[in-house]
């Protein structure tokens, strides 16, 4: 069985990949903004599920950000800091299954990675602070397209 730390580092990975291709499709000319959105929010959910593991609380099977907060300051209350991530919950399922379609703007793609990048450097922060030191986040800058 794999251990705590490796499960951990298993969980931001997953969040990391995530959060690389959020970045990478929001730069193309035409980007799918539902399916960036909702790559920023599963980076989110894991980076929370990633904490709660951390702290030897089993993750809550949920896609609710606002779930995940709640459960994440009952442990550490500075966590409430992240509230506003909360609009990313829409993003897990209802603007991927949603009917009629919804396809979010760039201004609330936009949005979506700042409140993302919120929550990738506090879960980090508060894993440094607690002797846990992880690879860095931060997205390639998206490569500009090769016209054939």
């Amino acid at each position: 069985m794999r251990s705590k730390e490796q499960q951990v580092r298993d969980w931001v990975a997953k969040a990391t990949n995530d959060l690389k291709i959020a970045a990478t499709e929001s730069g193309t000319d035409r980007p799918a903004t539902d399916a960036v959105c909702f790559h920023y929010q599963q980076a989110a959910e894991k980076l929370l599920k990633a904490w709660l593991l951390w702290k030897d609380q089993p993750p809550v099977r949920t896609h609710n950000i606002e779930v995940l907060l709640a459960a994440c300051e009952r442990l550490e209350p500075t966590f409430s800091s992240l509230r506003p991530a909360e609009a990313l919950t829409p993003y897990a399922v209802e603007v991927r299954y949603g009917d009629p379609a919804y396809f979010p703007t760039l201004e609330e793609t936009a949005e979506a990675a700042r409140l993302a990048g919120m929550v990738d450097a506090f879960v980090r922060d508060r894993f440094a602070a607690d002797g846990l030191t992880l690879p860095s986040s931060t997205p390639p800058t998206p490569r500009p397209r090769l016209d054939p």
